[in-house]
């Protein structure tokens, strides 16, 4: 719940990601979103954000808790897969009745042209349209069974969301289980670096000296690094984006994440009014505040520094091949590590 009402709050850094996000793939994107700031806004129910396009295609969004949601992303991941085994065997064994129709769609599904998605996507919803229209003049329990599972055959991309509480914090359990499962789901870590949800405490993604609930006289520790967590498993795509900051590289690191045949994990930095300035001029904050200068990653290489030994945002060209190896084997990223100057204390 916002200050103005339901939904939320005013100048809220998490929610211009995901209205990004599903003008990009909204009309074939499952969300499994996690507990917090983006189930609160993103399910005030009657009412939702959520929308679909002229042609009824839109999101499919749903909301599970804390503890569990990367498990119930992963879930619905392994479900779109069985189901469209299923549809590909029933239209295997109908293939005498289908004919060209059915050389057609296993031609798209074992020959996928991930160089033009939307295409490819146009082309499966087509022949989609056309083995329903075929499926209803025929009698038997295949073609009833293939009815009910024949809109799996379409290209679809799963998406799990939630904040930092969740993917440095509560849940990170299951979080740490998908990005080793290689999987190709997509996870987008909506990063206030504090609990915004519950107050502004601070978590695991609180960075070194921050002030917050909990924190009060700074923090302690330095900031959990997730990406570097998730980039030692070798085929996991690692992005981090500040869309004040850069956003052609935010538009361009959610495609390429998309385009990864895998696990990928972007986090982005999240303004929140926890963090106690006019959220106004959260967009500006950024650019001011120069957050690539001061170790966060938004897409370029700060001026005067050497790169890093480590990349944060790989090419979507790397592959599960390349598992032993943490950096990508064409270092073509444009995303690179600073070092984070270290507060000394006492």
């Amino acid at each position: 719940m916002g200050p103005t009402g339901p939904g939320a709050c005013a100048g809220c850094g998490e929610t211009p990601y995901l209205k990004l996000i599903t003008q990009m793939l909204g009309d074939r994107m499952i969300v499994a979103n996690a507990t917090g700031c983006s189930s609160i806004y993103g399910g005030n129910l009657p009412t939702t954000p959520w929308t679909s396009n002229g042609a009824g295609q839109g999101p499919a969004w749903s909301n599970s808790l804390f503890e569990d949601n990367a498990e119930f992303g992963l879930g619905m991941r392994l479900a779109l897969e069985a189901r469209r085994d299923d549809a590909v065997l029933l239209v295997t064994a109908l293939a005498p009745e289908l004919g060209r129709l059915a050389v057609e769609i296993l031609d798209v599904i074992e020959n996928p042209d991930y160089s033009d998605v939307d295409a490819m996507v146009t082309r499966q919803r087509s022949l989609v349209v056309e083995l329903k229209r075929k499926l209803t003049g025929m009698e038997g329990p295949l073609p009833r069974r293939l009815e009910g599972v024949a809109d799996s055959l379409v290209e679809t991309s799963v998406w799990i969301v939630g904040g930092d509480g969740w993917a440095y914090d509560i849940g990170f359990g299951g979080l740490d289980h998908v990005l080793a499962s290689g999987r190709d789901i997509n996870i987008l870590v909506l990063d206030t670096e504090v609990y915004s949800n519950t107050g502004g405490q601070a978590s695991k993604a609180t960075p070194r000296a921050a002030i917050a609930k909990f924190a009060s006289g700074g923090k302690t520790t330095g900031k959990k690094d997730l990406g570097q967590i998730a980039m030692s498993y070798g085929d996991v795509y690692v992005g981090q984006i500040a869309m004040g900051a850069n956003p052609t590289q935010t538009v361009k690191t959610i495609a390429e994440a998309e385009a990864h045949r895998g696990v990928s994990l972007v986090i982005a930095y999240s303004p929140c009014v926890a963090h106690g300035y006019d959220m106004t001029h959260q967009l500006s904050h950024q650019k001011v505040r120069r957050t690539r200068d001061t170790g966060r990653c938004t897409g370029t290489t700060p001026p005067g520094r050497q790169r890093a030994n480590r990349v944060c945002d790989w090419t979507a060209k790397s592959q599960r091949s390349h598992s032993r190896s943490l950096h990508p084997p064409n270092p073509g990223s444009r995303c690179w590590v600073v070092p984070i100057r270290r507060v000394r204390r006492g």
